[in-house]
């Protein structure tokens, strides 16, 4: 399993949701029962995806009834065991319902039965709960059984505006619409909370957001659908699922630490187009990918951001004015979503001015711009991009880096520079990307000790030693 894989949702939830269905459901299960009719289910267990208490899965096309016989089967009779009460909803041939009679299955042929599962709000206290129900097929005195399972996130519904607000230690939070955290409030998330957001759904935040995950136990932002995209893909690496969570230029004293924020169109908005206010961002050990646009949008923004993997978005971080400090950061452009496979947006992009909204006139000041420690690679030639307004210029500064960067610099904002060469990270497999190091590596004991003092650890709580890599991941030898 891959590093990425291990911060995502599909380990901490969907892996222990299954554990959690095997062993509390078990003694429960319907009976699975062996017939000599020729009739067979492609699968005796469905497991849907894992939802939100209150929404409906995907529907699945996933079980179907197989005739193995050389014979045809008249006046089949299929049927779900809860009948009309049941949390599972069934279509078969074009009808839906909860039985059927009559059907017929030439030989050697099969139908599809269409599986969706709506759960309505239970008064249960489990934060994590399964739901059984089975289908039953009935052929003269032939009978066979599939099981369909799913489990149910029983988490809060939360929308509107708050003031201080705090979601205590492993809350399940669910944003169904846009949720505002009012100026002079601030929202504190404690760790192992899970917030799931609605298609669309911004967090807004015009006073302050204090989200203090740890390394056993991450805070996580995500879209709400968990499981298998076509039965292949996480849910956790698709991008655009959610809107984004936006620092509004009122907003200060924001902290993200040890967590994982993915599905999003842009995973954190800092400031607003056109307006003045330097909105704080202080960003450690924490993960942003498969967000779309960007990982980070920042306007004016004063951003912290160390320990940290920016990867997997269209770009990672977009600063347009504002001052930034990347210390010991991996950013890493791939993207597996990308309509294009030969152009790619540079991964970095530091601008005074608005490169992306030629209608907003607005001055933006790129006060200073230091990486340090920090890799910056991906697939294209250039990853990083400096835009400026005719007669004038930004001096950002990179340190003991490795840069994707096709002209080689020569001067003193660039010193102690690794040009273009891979970083050799574990992996980089489609969708199954791991940003830890090799032991090939050239980031290998190549880094600096400016901030050794500040940052001993690195962004899975490894000692850094007196020679540290460059990037967020130490390098240790695996047992």
């Amino acid at each position: 399993m891959t590093t990425i894989q291990k911060k995502y949702f599909s380990k901490s939830i969907l892996g222990l949701l299954i554990t959690y269905i095997l062993t509390m459901s078990y003694g429960c299960e319907p009976e699975y029962i062996s017939s000599t009719s020729k009739l067979r289910f492609s699968t005796d267990t469905l497991l849907l995806d894992t939802i939100i208490v209150g929404l409906g899965t995907e529907t699945s096309n996933l079980l179907r009834l197989y005739n193995k016989g050389n014979e045809n089967v008249n006046n089949i009779r299929l049927s779900l065991a809860g009948g009309n009460e049941s949390p599972f909803l069934i279509n078969v041939s074009g009808r839906k319902g909860s039985s059927f009679t009559n059907l017929q299955l030439s030989k050697n042929d099969s139908l599809y039965v269409f599986v969706q599962a709506k759960i309505n709000p239970s008064n249960l206290n489990d934060i994590f709960y399964p739901v059984m129900d089975s289908i039953i097929v009935e052929s003269g005195e032939n009978r066979i059984v599939s099981v369909l399972r799913v489990v149910v996130i029983n988490a809060n519904y939360v929308s509107g505006t708050i003031g201080d607000v705090t979601w205590e230690k492993n809350a399940q939070i669910y944003l169904d619409k846009d949720l505002t955290v009012a100026a002079n409030s601030t929202l504190t998330i404690k760790e192992g909370c899970r917030v799931y957001l609605n298609n669309n759904v911004k967090l807004i935040v015009e006073g302050s957001i204090k989200a203090m995950g740890t390394k056993e136990n991450p805070i996580l932002f995500g879209g709400a659908r968990q499981g298998l995209l076509a039965g292949v893909f996480n849910y956790q690496q698709v991008s655009g699922v959610w809107n984004q969570i936006w620092l509004k230029n009122t907003s200060k004293d924001n902290t993200f630490s040890y967590c994982t924020i993915s599905n999003a169109k842009i995973g954190i908005v800092v400031g607003e187009e056109a307006k003045e206010g330097k909105v704080d961002l202080t960003l450690r050990n924490s993960t942003l990918t498969y967000n779309g646009v960007a990982d980070i949008l920042s306007y004016n923004g004063q951003l912290l951001i160390s320990n940290c993997l920016l990867s997997n978005s269209e770009q990672q971080l977009i600063a347009i004015g504002g001052k930034l400090e990347v210390i010991q950061t991996t950013i890493a452009n791939y993207f597996e979503w990308r309509n294009s496979t030969t152009y790619t947006k540079p991964s970095v992009v530091l601008s005074n001015y608005n490169y992306l909204n030629d209608k907003d006139k607005s001055t933006y000041n790129l006060e200073s711009a230091l990486f340090y420690n920090s890799i910056i690679t991906g697939n294209s030639s250039n990853e990083i991009l400096l835009q400026t307004l005719e007669n004038t210029s930004i001096s950002p500064k990179f340190k003991y880096c490795l840069l994707k960067q096709a002209d080689e610099k020569d001067d003193e904002h660039y010193t102690h520079i690794i040009y273009s060469k891979s970083p050799l990270f574990v992996s980089t497999t489609y969708f199954e990307y791991d940003f830890e190091l090799t032991d090939k590596s050239p980031c290998m004991n190549t880094g600096g000790l400016d901030y050794i003092g500040q940052y001993p650890n690195d962004i899975e709580d490894i000692v850094r030693d007196g020679k540290p890599d460059i990037g967020a991941y130490e390098y240790v030898l695996k047992k």
